[in-house]
């Protein structure tokens, strides 16, 4: 249900990443690295911060888990995979 950022030098947690209502299948971090997708069994796709660890943008659409998420090397668009068989693409700007 979160999303961890850890430090590997320090091996200390940077941020936590909280929103998701059920486990995170998968994530991806945007191409410049200011922002991380996920995927999760809720059935959303999260835009997520790295910086402040918040929550930018929740995209509802999938009919069950998803199970996969990348982003367009332009970083404006990301790609989602679900167990509802469909491949679904989002506006990844605000």
């Amino acid at each position: 249900y979160t999303i961890r950022h850890w430090d590997v030098r320090t091996q200390k947690v940077r941020r936590k990443m909280v929103g998701h209502d059920g486990g995170v299948r998968d994530i991806a971090f945007s191409p410049d690295g200011e922002t991380v997708v996920s995927g999760s069994d809720d059935s959303t796709v999260r835009i997520w911060s790295v910086a402040s660890g918040s929550e930018r943008i929740v995209c509802e659409g999938h009919q069950g888990a998803v199970t996969a998420v990348a982003y367009h090397p332009n970083g404006r668009l990301v790609a989602s995979a679900g167990i509802d068989q469909t491949i679904r693409i989002w506006d990844a700007r605000l």
